[in-house]
């Protein structure tokens, strides 16, 4: 976001690794130590979702090698060198001896590692920053693919702001999307290209202030949050009505397991459980999560008023405002927002 202009993000799968490409504003100092900082980061969390997951270290799903080149640097954390280095100073450690990983970057020559000509064909193409995640032992291949080819999905673009183009190479659902946006009085109206399709989406959103003692049990990260967000965004059938003829999920950015039964996507910063499936539900997160739950049924309600007056007489209204299935997800939740919406 801090980049401007359209950005850009590129997914690549290669046979030794996972390659992610972005055209923001790269890696300088301030950026080199944040992530080296272990739990601190160089990220605003009012203008970025990183606060509410589970940071960079993330990656250790996928490798224990990670590799960034990035705005003339290149540098990785690797656990053996780190043992290394740390071994000729204080001499043979133990197998149980632990070690920052994270707070020991090593120079790294990308153009001798492997992937590296794509790396450079990365950086050729516009993007800044590109991260190599070389699988480490027991990672298969296929699994990584098959989860990228569940979340990734051109619909992120809908929430994702400041990005205008999402590509997925190397999977057996390989995509590029592209979307335009144009700014409405009470909503943005978004086009989603991809696969030579092309879909129509009202989107509609709000802001919300965040109460300090609401958000205080979630943890540290939390406590310099001053806004959140809830959206709606609508299907348009090829005539540009509403389309009510298929449900959707939850969204937290990327969908969940949470069904509303409602033939739009509402999407939210709702706290989920660590694997990002469900809504979280413990004492901590209940409060927040029902403040969300609350903006997002009235926005649901404004929602509802806007398309009336857009299409004013028309029963497609009455029917994309109607549950095409019975929601389903943690408890009640959803059933609430139902009700309470409707």
């Amino acid at each position: 976001a801090d980049a401007g202009g359209e950005g850009r993000v590129r997914f690549v799968l290669t046979g030794s690794a996972l390659l992610v490409a972005d055209n923001g504003t790269g890696f300088g100092p301030e950026q080199v130590r944040a992530i080296c900082g272990l739990a601190r980061s160089s990220k605003d969390p009012r203008k970025s979702v990183g606060y509410k997951g589970l940071g960079f270290k993330s990656v250790g799903e996928v490798t224990n090698r990670p590799q960034i080149s990035s705005s003339g640097v290149a540098f990785e954390f690797d656990e053996h060198r780190v043992r290394e280095a740390v071994s000729l100073i204080a001499g043979d450690l133990t197998t149980r001896q632990r070690l920052p990983v994270y707070a020991f970057p090593f120079f790294l020559d990308a153009d001798r590692t492997d992937d590296g000509g794509l790396v450079a064909r990365l950086h050729q193409d516009g993007f800044t920053t590109v991260l190599r995640l070389p699988f480490r032992p027991g990672v298969d291949r296929e699994h990584v693919a098959a989860h990228l080819v569940d979340n990734l999905v051109p619909r992120l673009l809908l929430f994702l702001g400041s990005m205008a183009e999402l590509e997925l190479a190397g999977s057996e659902g390989d995509f590029v999307a592209s979307v335009a946006r144009s700014n409405l009085e009470e909503c943005q109206e978004v086009l989603l290209q991809h696969d030579n399709e092309i879909e129509h989406w009202l989107v509609f959103r709000d802001e919300i202030a965040v109460d300090p003692e609401v958000v205080a049990p979630l943890g540290d990260a939390w406590s310099v949050v001053e806004a959140v967000h809830v959206a709606v965004a609508v299907p348009l059938d090829a005539a540009g009505r509403p389309d009510a003829s298929t449900s959707h999920p939850l969204h937290v950015y990327f969908p969940t397991e949470e069904r509303t039964g409602f033939p739009f996507v509402v999407q939210g910063d709702f706290a989920l459980q660590l694997d990002r499936r469900q809504v979280a539900s413990s004492p901590e997160t209940d409060p927040y999560n029902r403040m969300l739950l609350d903006r997002a049924a009235g926005l649901i309600g404004r929602v509802a008023e806007a398309l009336a007056l857009r299409f004013p007489g028309q029963g497609c209204v009455a029917s994309v405002m109607a549950q095409r299935s019975s929601p389903t997800g943690h408890g009640e939740t959803f059933t609430e927002l139902a009700v309470e919406a409707l």
